[in-house]
């Protein structure tokens, strides 16, 4: 359920604002590129600091003229663009900005916003706990394997922008019913969202799923979203209903691979993306990728991609592209 702030908690439709990480100091004007010459260490943003005291949900109007740098969250954003232009740079891909394009960060993900020189980026963001997603919810956003991060241009940006206007303004206001309000259109606003990626599904609907797939389906979400934590079969196995033994059979047969397996291959991938994305060092990644021991990583690392980490970050300064 959600929980909601104290009328005198909440931001108004005007000032609202997250609490980005600092600009980088310049306006946009074509020097973006020469951004990746600073540090680029991405901070972390949390609950507590972005959201109203026992709150798990707020609501932002961002008005974006300057770089806002490498950073990721505790929490998911949903993030629409109303006017301008620019670059989101997430997970070390770049991705366009314009008028109605919308996007969806989970707590791996990390990124960085460059309005394009001269310009003005307007944006509306929904910041949200996962006890928000109510069961349903959650089920329809992550049913395919979809990269949220890289954003969509949605089908009818008038009425999304309309809808984050009515968010914005019930969320202030707070006024009698205002919980109801607020659940009914973030509710309309990801499945207009989901249906944005995949029209044919939200007139057929998905195909139909056993018991045994859909848990096996929120296992795989709840890896996706929490392998930087230290996550272990049982941890998942419970999280679904099923004992650890029969968890993992089943796991192995969906996917091919071993739990173990599966889990270091995600994180291996994250800190490739992170040794490209930004200059934090080899042991910070190591750490934030979900990793114990530098020993460890840097052996799993070179067995996968074949050198160390160092090397690979070497290697790609001239073409920041993330190994495969």
């Amino acid at each position: 359920m959600l929980r909601w702030p104290n009328r005198r908690q909440t931001a108004s439709s005007e000032t609202g604002r997250i609490a980005l990480p600092a600009p980088d100091g310049r306006r946009g004007s074509g020097e973006h590129e020469k951004a990746a010459v600073a540090p680029r260490r991405p901070r972390r943003l949390t609950n507590s600091t972005q959201m109203p005291p026992a709150a798990s949900f707020a609501v932002f109007h961002q008005i974006l003229q300057r770089h806002v740098t490498l950073h990721w969250h505790e929490f998911y954003e949903l993030a629409f663009t109303i006017a301008g232009e620019g670059s989101h740079i997430v997970n070390g891909l770049r991705r366009p900005l314009t008028p109605g394009s919308m996007f969806l960060l989970t707590p791996v993900d990390f990124h960085e916003i460059i309005p394009s020189p001269g310009t003005t980026l307007e944006m509306f963001n929904a910041i949200l706990s996962e006890k928000v997603l109510e069961p349903e919810l959650y089920r329809l956003l992550f049913a395919s394997p979809r990269d949220y991060a890289r954003g969509v241009v949605v089908t009818e940006p008038h009425v999304m922008a309309g809808n984050y206007r009515r968010l914005m303004a019930e969320y202030s206001s707070q006024q009698s019913g205002f919980e109801l309000a607020v659940r009914a259109i973030l509710e309309c606003i990801f499945v207009d969202f989901v249906r944005s990626w995949q029209p044919e599904t939200a007139v057929t609907g998905g195909a139909h799923t056993s018991p045994q797939q859909e848990e096996l389906h929120d296992a795989l979400v709840f890896i996706h979203h929490h392998f930087r934590e230290p996550v272990m079969l049982k941890d998942v196995a419970m999280h679904v209903g099923l004992s650890p033994n029969y968890f993992s059979e089943c796991f192995h047969r969906m996917s091919g691979a071993s739990f173990q397996s599966y889990l270091q291959d995600l994180r291996l991938r994250f800190a490739m993306s992170l040794l490209v994305a930004s200059d934090m060092s080899v042991t910070d990644v190591c750490h934030s990728s979900g990793f114990n021991t530098i020993a460890h990583f840097e052996r799993a690392f070179k067995k996968k991609y074949g050198k160390p980490p160092g090397s690979c970050r070497r290697d790609t300064v001239t073409a920041p592209r993330p190994c495969q």
